[in-house]
């Protein structure tokens, strides 16, 4: 970038690969995860800003055999290191995070209804959830703390 702007300094290569599966156990347990291994930089030159090398996710979701209608589930995130500027001259660390929920559904009055309850960053990590910004407008996004959800949903 000079000044306001933006002018061709390079070429961005992006090479790397990305694995996902989804599959049942059993009938009462499903898993999902991925792994994605990247590298993104500028030809010749530095890493680009806010794209990890690496991040996996596996989510796990189990229905409870003895309480028809209840489902719990859990997710681990993890997000590698990350440049947090053009220049490589800092970057955030890597991060993981733990989150884990339920859901209950059942009828009344013909009607289905679902509650759903969740803890999120449930070890209450502090990490930067985003990085970016480039050129010259460097930013960087504090992820939430231990987040508790609850919501209740009618099927009509």
């Amino acid at each position: 970038m000079v000044g306001d702007l933006y002018t061709h300094d390079g070429e961005q290569r992006n090479q790397g690969i990305e694995l996902s599966w989804y599959g049942e156990a059993t009938n009462d347990l499903k898993i999902l995860g991925g792994v994605t291994l990247l590298d993104a930089n500028v030809v010749g030159g530095n890493r680009i800003t806010g794209v990890p090398d690496v991040q996996a996710n596996l989510g796990l979701e189990y229905n409870v055999p003895v309480l028809r209608g209840l489902t719990l589930d859990g997710h681990v995130v993890y997000t590698g290191s990350e440049s947090a500027n053009g220049a490589n001259t800092t970057s955030i660390p890597a991060s993981t995070r733990l989150d884990l929920g339920g859901r209950y559904a059942f009828s009344f009055a013909d009607k289905v209804i679902t509650v759903r309850g969740s803890v999120e960053n449930l070890t209450d990590e502090d990490y930067w959830a985003s990085v970016g910004g480039e050129p010259g407008a460097n930013y960087l996004v504090l992820a939430e703390p231990r987040t508790f959800k609850l919501s209740l949903s009618v099927d009509l």
